[in-house]
């Protein structure tokens, strides 16, 4: 299993195990620094961009325009396939909240594409705008086939940017609308194939109950983003008495197996590195 030893030279590692592969990589623990590589660097984010889709739900709900509860009717127009569970599911109608948990539990295309069109593209991009981002936004719906003219991946972003939203969500902060819901959405994601993967966490149950108080919090939020260019994680995880935040991005050109396998090692190796820390320090 690849290891690493020392924050400070996991840049030149990550080059000499993944020739070719461009990193965007920020992770802080307890809300201090621990690691930059390439932090402004822009890159294709796959599905990291489906958290503005959310967001933007979460901001019209916030504003009565739309309700969780609201049922819409399934598109039966929009074919797209690859992740999610939606186009096996029988029912044709959704509430909004029901399409929300399909994209923040297994990254729902056609969920996702229902909720933009109910939103917009134009207010999930607002949503970066109005959190400062420049090289992090949504950038397009989900498509089966990227015709010339179109993105070139759905959303695109750097770490500092994800890392900066990472932690505002995990801190409540005013400028996110409904923080609180958003994470118990995404405390329901199964992907933790990547930085994720060496918590050894139930990938279908995340939650720390508090027996005394009845009340369970999310020892693990993240979501990831995979094409076959693109490997990307961000999230926020307890561990022992540790809250680490995270976003590492990959993109390298053309698609390689052997390039995103060697990738999948890193993104584990960051996370066991992590893991790793907190023991060593608590």
């Amino acid at each position: 299993m690849r290891q690493f030893t020392d924050w400070g030279q996991i840049s030149a590692e990550l080059a000499d195990n993944s020739p070719g592969v461009t990193w965007s990589v920020a992770i802080d623990r307890n809300f201090l620094p621990v690691a930059r590589i390439n932090p402004t660097e822009e890159l294709p984010s796959a599905s990291i961009g489906k958290i503005f889709i959310l967001l933007a739900v979460l901001e019209q709900v916030d504003r009565g325009t739309l309700s969780l509860d609201q049922l819409v009717e399934a598109d039966e127009s929009d074919s797209v396939t690859d992740s999610g569970i939606m186009q096996y599911l029988s029912a044709r109608r959704y509430s909004i909240a029901d399409l929300c948990v399909l994209v923040a539990s297994v990254s729902d295309n056609r969920a996702a594409n229902q909720l933009i069109d109910l939103v917009g593209l134009q207010a999930t991009q607002q949503v970066s705008r109005d959190l400062g981002f420049i090289h992090t936004e949504m950038l397009d719906r989900i498509r089966d086939i990227r015709l010339p003219g179109q993105a070139e991946s759905p959303s695109s972003a750097s770490a500092g940017e994800v890392l900066k939203m990472v932690n505002m969500i995990a801190k409540d902060d005013r400028k996110i609308t409904g923080s609180h819901q958003l994470r118990r959405w995404l405390s329901l994601n199964t992907d933790t194939s990547m930085v994720a993967s060496s918590f050894l966490f139930d990938p279908l149950a995340h939650a720390i109950r508090n027996q005394q108080a009845s009340v369970e919090t999310s020892a693990l939020w993240n979501k990831t983003g995979t094409d076959a260019t693109v490997r990307a994680d961000c999230g926020s995880v307890i561990l022992n008495e540790d809250t680490w935040t995270y976003a590492a991005l990959a993109h390298w050109e053309n698609a390689d197996p052997k390039k995103a396998a060697s990738v999948m090692q890193d993104l584990q190796a960051l996370g066991a590195f992590m893991a790793a820390s907190s023991q060593r320090q608590n």
